[in-house]
């Protein structure tokens, strides 16, 4: 059975809920495989919506990120601050790294 456009769009408000294919599979009375095969057609999966929650490493804190977004996934600090006060604490006073003075002091 062709999928119709309201349907397309249930569908998409419905994952968006984080409904699982299961429970739309009962609401849309479709299959669990008809469902999962539209929704990647569309580009979207279970995934997509889905916002998990990170501790940022320098002021500890919990923030959220989505899951789909690959740049989110990779932060590890809540805010630009929190990574400027972070690697603001690896250099000296004169701007150096801390890795640079010891290797010159090794040298």
């Amino acid at each position: 059975m062709k999928w119709q456009k309201g349907e397309e769009i249930e569908l998409l408000e419905l994952l968006k809920e984080g409904k699982n294919y299961i429970e739309i599979e009962e609401i849309l009375n479709r299959s669990k495989n008809s469902i999962r095969n539209k929704s990647q057609k569309m580009g979207y999966s279970l995934q997509s919506f889905k916002i998990q929650n990170k501790k940022c490493i320098f002021c500890k804190k919990n923030f959220n990120y989505n899951c789909r977004d690959e740049k989110e996934r990779s932060k590890i600090f809540c805010n630009s601050s929190c990574s400027a006060s972070y690697n603001n604490k690896l250099r000296n006073k004169k701007g150096k790294s801390v890795r640079y003075v010891i290797r010159k002091l090794i040298i």
